[in-house]
């Protein structure tokens, strides 16, 4: 009974310690995997400034010089960045150039996300507009400038990113409220989720539509309202059943041995016992044939000496009787 306590106990509290060992591991991944998927939602405006933020690219947008703008702020930004769609538009919002998935498109696709990337646009303009305001040469605040957001399209969902169009150098004039925008969609797919989670070795990291399932570990992608509209989703580290898993074949092998030593601990004293046992029946059987020997003796004593008294007796009448007296015979008999 102590022994099943004993074990009984000893898987408890393993168990705990492996679960709590898991659980911070995989808390600690979900730390790093947000830290590192919002400094990958970050960059992209970084990634979009190496080719917006430049004197030419304000001449050539200016120009409406599709060529260029197809080599530097589209097929080139999609291939070497991932990103998934290429737009640029003037001071109205109003598209001039469209790149998806590296080809040249009619500008007018740009309408089937103009409708949720418009309150993006209008926060850029709105932060254009009070960074201009009584700066005579704004454009290195300007240059700082991005609106992103995670959205959902319909055909996926996206960090769409949203800069200003901006000479480098200041040499290209622009006046305040004229300047065009670059719209960049990098969708969430397998290529983020391997630039994400690589890093901190996330083991087959991925994005899809719903919450994790059982036994795996994720965080969320929100939208600007906070709702979830993706997640990015992992199998967690679990150190605590990794190291249960390899101390198991020496834990079983020590619980054999141990079980063997106690098998034979415990047929070595049933064995003692079953001799013990019947060393006390043969004691016991010798102490009541010593007892029974004791009182035959004592009644053969006693009764000997009552034989001593009779034949003393009979002796004395034989020794009184004359030879030839009838009672002679039966008194020698």
């Amino acid at each position: 009974m102590v022994l099943a306590i004993a074990v009984l106990s000893f898987i408890l509290v393993g168990h705990n310690a492996i679960s709590a060992a898991d659980n911070a591991a995989e808390d600690r991944q979900e730390r790093f995997a947000a830290r590192h998927l919002a400094a990958e939602i970050a960059n992209l405006p970084v990634q979009q400034r190496s080719a917006t933020v430049w004197d030419e690219a304000v001449i050539r947008t200016r120009e409406r010089d599709v060529q260029w703008m197809d080599v530097n702020l589209g097929a080139w930004m999609q291939s070497y960045f991932g990103h998934g769609e290429s737009y640029v538009l003037d001071a109205a919002d109003q598209p001039y150039f469209a790149s998806v998935g590296g080809e040249r498109r009619a500008p007018e696709v740009f309408a089937d996300r103009a409708g949720l990337t418009a309150p993006l646009l209008a926060q850029l303009r709105a932060e254009m507009a009070e960074a201009s305001a009584g700066d005579d040469d704004p454009n290195e605040a300007l240059a700082e400038l991005a609106a992103v957001a995670a959205l959902r399209f319909d055909d996926g969902v996206a960090i769409v990113s949203v800069v200003p169009v901006i000479s480098d150098t200041g040499e290209t004039a622009q006046a305040p409220g004229t300047e065009s925008v670059h719209v960049a969609v990098r969708y969430v797919d397998a290529q983020l989720a391997r630039q994400t989670g690589n890093p901190i070795e996330l083991e087959q990291v991925a994005f899809q539509d719903g919450p994790p399932e059982s036994g795996w570990a994720g965080i969320p992608v929100t939208d600007p309202s906070g709702a979830a509209i993706a997640w990015m989703v992992w199998q967690p580290e679990r150190p605590g059943w990794d190291l249960l898993m390899r101390v198991l074949p020496v834990l079983l092998a020590c619980g054999a041995v141990i079980a063997g030593l106690l098998w034979w601990v415990l047929h070595h004293l049933r064995r003692v016992s079953a001799q013990l046992a019947a060393s006390e029946l043969r004691l016991q059987q010798s102490q009541r044939l010593e007892a029974v020997g004791q009182l035959s003796g004592g009644v053969a004593h006693d009764f000997n000496n009552l034989l001593m008294v009779i034949i003393g007796n009979i002796e004395t009448i034989r020794d009184t009787l004359p030879p030839d007296h009838p009672l002679r015979r039966h008194a020698d008999d």
